[in-house]
Parts: C-alpha cells; sequence; structure tokens
C-alpha cells in the first residue's frame, strides 16, 4: 500500500509537519504524546528518524512497565513505512 502525500509533500497521516524549513515528528505511545525535530527537510530520511524515535520509545517503556510491573505489559505503536503500515507490540 503506497502513501498517500498531502499537498506538503509529506506523508499524509505519518504525524510529520513542517516548522521553519525542517520536518517535526509526533509521535504517540501508550497514550503519551512525544514530539521530536528531525533535523532534516527529506521526507524520507523523516520517516527514518520517526521509525528509530519509535523502535527507541517502545523500548524505553517496555523496560518501565517490566520493572514496575510483575504482569505482562505490551505496548502497540504504528510504524508508517514507504511500502506501507506496520504495526510493533512489544510486550514484557
Amino acid at each position: 500500500m503506497p502513501l498517500r502525500y498531502a499537498d506538503n509533500g509529506l506523508p499524509e497521516k505519518s504525524g510529520l509537519y513542517w516548522k521553519r524549513g525542517v520536518i517535526y515528528v509526533a509521535i504517540r505511545v501508550n497514550e503519551k504524546k512525544y514530539v521530536y525535530c528531525t533535523r532534516t527537510d527529506k521526507p524520507k530520511e523523516a520517516l527514518d528518524v520517526k521509525n528509530a524515535k519509535i523502535a527507541e520509545l517502545v523500548t524505553h517503556e517496555a523496560a518501565i512497565a517490566k520493572k514496575g510491573s510483575s504482569s505482562w505489559t505490551c505496548l502497540k505503536t504504528t510504524l508508517r513505512t514507504w511500502n506501507g503500515v506496520s504495526k510493533i507490540v512489544a510486550c514484557t
């Protein structure tokens, strides 16, 4: 499933947006919103930064969940890639 692009040149519903000529990303993991500057103006590089940040956040949240609880906790989020969408679920 190929990505659709908005008039601003960024993939639709990707969480990417322009601010001062640079692409920023808004990510939600476990109902928490995180905003990061991608330090690039290229959409493909910005998606790569987004995917790396999601992996980092999921790992961090899983470690916190594991430390604070003895029961199984699953963290869900979505990666949007150039080929389509894939879901990540990390369970601890």
